[in-house]
């Protein structure tokens, strides 16, 4: 199909419908979708940049969600896994991890995390901030204390893995650099 392409078209159409086809491989992502999405942003440097910029939803898998009107969040992460490095997916995690919380809807953790702009460190600070003032509600959160405990605790937990697991990694590339 592409060779066709190109040989009607050139390298324009080319990169287009590789680019079309790229979107299109995407699981959950339909053809209609993968269409529409190339023709809005017609290669992939653009499509990169609105799915860090478009003010659509303040972070990755929601503009995916919103700029492919796609209801899945599942094919929106995929979406963003495909284009985006590792690290666009650290927003959508954290709300996840905090949606974990009792008494924490996926809706009330999307808007405490949008309320730190998805930072963990910045959350995990406030959170050591609300635990040390002793009020029942997190004055920098507005979290019940245990809330603001559990989710403390399992940002702790988190971080404590995310560092054994980079070490585990550099470890790992220094024997594959020496032994292969």
């Amino acid at each position: 199909m592409c060779g066709l392409i190109f040989a009607v078209a050139g390298d324009e159409a080319l990169a287009f419908e590789r680019h079309r086809q790229r979107i299109a491989a995407v699981g959950g992502i339909s053809a209609a979708t993968a269409q529409l999405l190339a023709e809005l942003y017609p290669d992939a440097a653009r499509f990169c940049q609105a799915l860090l910029s478009n003010p659509s939803a303040p972070e990755p898998v929601g503009r995916a969600m919103s700029m492919a009107k796609q209801g899945s969040r599942a094919a929106a992460r995929r979406l963003v896994a495909a284009f985006l490095d590792g690290d666009a997916l650290g927003w959508d995690d954290l709300v996840d991890r905090a949606a974990t919380v009792k008494g924490l809807t996926r809706d009330s953790a999307s808007s405490l995390v949008s309320s730190f702009k998805g930072s963990t460190d910045k959350l995990q600070e406030a959170l050591q901030q609300d635990v040390a003032s002793q009020e029942t509600h997190g004055p920098r959160t507005g979290l019940r204390r245990p809330q603001a405990e559990q989710l403390l605790q399992l940002l702790v937990e988190t971080k404590q893995k995310d560092k054994k697991n980079n070490n585990t990694q550099t470890n790992n590339n220094n024997i594959n650099k020496y032994c292969y």
